[in-house]
Formats: structure tokens, sequence, C-alpha cells
């Protein structure tokens, strides 16, 4: 049994798009359900069979507000759109990576401010790729080209900037979270694997560090392995004519996934149906279990993700060569990841985790677990949405039109 909130509940109309939009209405009243805790070695262990939470969730029938149009107002254009987050006051602040910069939009959706752009300047970035909420609504964004955090306060003026030293170790770092010390979460991007050799699956290990910005110290608290993917003939060809050894993502792989976490972080790799809470320090304090057995790949999921890579390329001697390489490489996995990349944290310390989704699927569930590793509720949003942030009373999720234009809509969380 899973309780849901049920995303088909209602339709609502976009004001913006005059576009039918699906959306969670409520939970009919949640039953207490058994979860067991228990100490191993000064770890806290929690076994989830089913949500516990009791109270009734809702959503609000329309949204707060909807930003982003088809055509007109700059302000409201969006693209490549890398992140969001929902201040104190309802104001949403988005991160545009197409034109590097910050907007601010009221809780109605009316443009405030943008900030940034394309450079190399105070309060400017070179590749925008993370935002999130410092104390006291200050946004701090992280340039991941420039290795460079800008802050900014609660109505868009530049405060500071804080660059990430060019440490070997940490070739494409991403500050994700600020602890309660100053300190940042820093991840690192994935370390190189050798592209020569049989044609292999294999994780891309890496690290995750703590910086301190007043000393540039960068710490290794952690090395996890990462996204699984195929060595082997890939779709391109090389100078003398060959097909080339490359990596692609493994379908139905494998993946680990990190989120700040009060003066913490949480790791989930997809592997096993588990959440890792971490200190500070470095010190395991909880395993959180929620799920049961894992969910077998079919033969028709497996044609249906072979059909959507290779349907990525327009060129017809691309597309041979991706199904050529495709057959090279080895089977996927006989069953699915127990749930996907996505993961947030809201302010109350409650977790959201996305399921797996897969090829052509169009559910789009996500679990939440408290601060405590307790299963609270499954919350089902419409197809295809993607969240973007979670605020105290709010998501701000991110849907893309058939023309793929990206609108962004914030709704009202309600809890009873």
């Amino acid at each position: 049994m899973r309780c849901r909130i049920n995303a088909g509940a209602f339709r609502g109309v976009s004001p913006v798009l005059g576009t039918t939009v699906l959306f969670a209405l409520n939970t009919a009243a949640l039953p207490i359900q058994s979860f067991q805790i228990r100490d191993s070695l000064g770890i806290r262990i929690v076994v989830n069979t089913e949500p516990a939470q009791a109270e009734a969730w809702s959503v609000a029938r329309e949204p707060l507000a909807e930003i982003g149009v088809v055509a007109g107002d700059p302000a409201h254009e969006l693209y490549r759109v890398v992140g969001a987050v929902v201040l104190s006051t309802g104001v949403v602040v988005v991160a545009n990576g197409g034109s590097n910069d910050l907007r601010w939009y009221s809780p109605s959706g009316d443009h405030l401010r943008t900030v940034g752009a394309t450079g190399g300047g105070p309060g400017e970035f070179r590749m925008l790729t993370t935002v999130f909420r410092f104390p006291g609504d200050s946004v701090a964004a992280f340039d991941v080209r420039a290795r460079r955090l800008s802050v900014f306060d609660s109505t868009g003026e530049f405060v500071r900037s804080q660059q990430v030293p060019a440490d070997a170790a940490l070739r494409y770092p991403s500050l994700t979270h600020r602890f309660g010390d100053g300190t940042f979460l820093t991840v690192s991007g994935g370390m190189p694997i050798g592209d020569r050799g049989p044609t292999r699956v294999e994780r891309l290990p890496f690290d995750v560090y703590r910086f301190t910005p007043d000393s540039d110290r960068v710490e290794v608290l952690a090395r996890y392995p990462g996204l699984e993917v195929v060595i082997g003939p890939t779709s391109g060809i090389s100078p003398d004519g060959t097909v080339p050894i490359g990596r692609n993502r493994r379908a139905f792989g494998r993946n680990t996934t990190i989120a700040g976490h009060a003066d913490g972080w949480i790791v989930g790799d997809n592997a096993i149906p588990e959440l890792q809470y971490w200190t500070r320090g470095g010190g395991l304090r909880t395993l959180a279990r929620w799920r049961g057995e894992p969910r077998p790949t079919t033969r028709a999921e497996i044609e249906a993700y072979k059909i959507t890579l290779v349907e990525r390329y327009d060129d017809g001697a691309r597309r041979r060569r991706m199904e050529a390489a495709w057959a090279a490489w080895p089977d996927p996995p006989s069953t699915k990841p127990y749930f996907g990349d996505e993961m947030h944290v809201d302010p109350t310390g409650n977790v959201w985790v996305r399921e797996y989704i897969g090829p052509r699927e169009r559910s789009n569930a996500w679990s939440l677990l408290d601060s405590s590793g307790v299963w609270l509720v499954e919350v089902v949003l419409p197809p295809h949405d993607r969240i973007l942030a979670v605020g105290d009373d709010r998501v701000v999720v991110l849907h893309r039109t058939p023309l793929d234009v990206e609108i962004i809509s914030v709704y009202e969380i309600e809890r009873f």
C-alpha cells in the first residue's frame, strides 16, 4: 500500500499559458503506519514499511504564481533554469543559466529585479550552476567556471564573493550548502576513468569536501560511487573514421545524490533503498530505509530506453552508430534503481526524494522523509514537472511546454 497525494484529483488552468495543469489535491486521512527504530553502535536505524503521516496534505487548486512566457517580456523569458530558492517572504529567486543572471519575483510572480550577467566582474557569472539560500534571506550563487561564490542580500544587492582555491582535487567544484560554522559542503565532479580497455560498466566516484573560506582549507569528508556508465563504443566518429570509445550513462543505471541537511548532509545511493544522514564532522547518525522490493526492468522498457537514446540524434549516420554501440554494450540491470537523481531538503528538514522515472513513464512521485528518517508521505506531481525548490509553505516546479518553453509554477502546500 502507498499513501499518495493524487496528482489527477483536479485540473487547474494556467493563467499564463491558458493550458490545463494537473497537480496534487489532497490525501484521504492517512492511517498511522508502523515503522521500527533501533540503535546500532550509536547509529539510528529507521525501517519504514509505509508512510506514517496522519495529517491530510493539500495543494491549492490554482498556482500562487507563474513565471515564464512563450514570448514577450524578457524578464519572464526563461532559458536553462538551473535552480531557485524561496525566501521567507514568499519571494522566489530564479537562477537563469542561459543568461547567467538571478531574477527576483514577488509571491504573485511579478518581476522585481534582475542581477548579474555573463562576465567576470563582481556579481557576474561565467557559468551559473547553483543557487541556495543563506541566513537572513541572503542568496548565494555559485559559478563553477570561475570557481566563485557570490552572495546577494534579500533585495538582490551584491554583498561579497568568495573564491574557491584551484585545488587539484576539486576539478569541478560545486558549493551546495552552508554549515552552521560558516564552512561549505562542496561536491566535486566525477573523477576520470580510463576509456581504454574492454567494454565494461563502471561507476564514476566523486568526493565530498568541506571548504573553509577564511583559510581556503579543503578537507575531504567522504568518497562515494557516482553515476554508472558504460565504457565502450559511442555514436561519434574519430578523425580516422573509427568509432571512438567513450562514456554513456547506463540504461537504468545507479547513481548517488547528495543534499545539505541542517548541519550535515544526506546521501542516497539508489542501488539500495536507503538514505544516510551524516553530521558536519563526518559521523553517520541515521540510516533511513523506506522501500521494498526493486521494480524489474522489462524488455519493452529497455527497448524504449534505446529508442529514446537513438532519437536524440537528427543525423541518420549517428543514429546507426548509436544503435551499433548499444548492441555492443552490456545488458542493462534487471531491476530499476530504487529512486531517482533528485533530492531536496525543505526549511523544516523534510527530505524530498523523487522516485525513479524510466523512459516514457509518466509517474512523478516524491517520497518525503523527516529529519529523523521517518517516511511521512508520498506526493505525486504532474508528469514531467521538476521541483526546483521547496519553501516553508510552497513548492516551486519547472515544466516545459510542447515548444520547449520553460515555465515555473509556485503552489501553496497546506498541512492540517
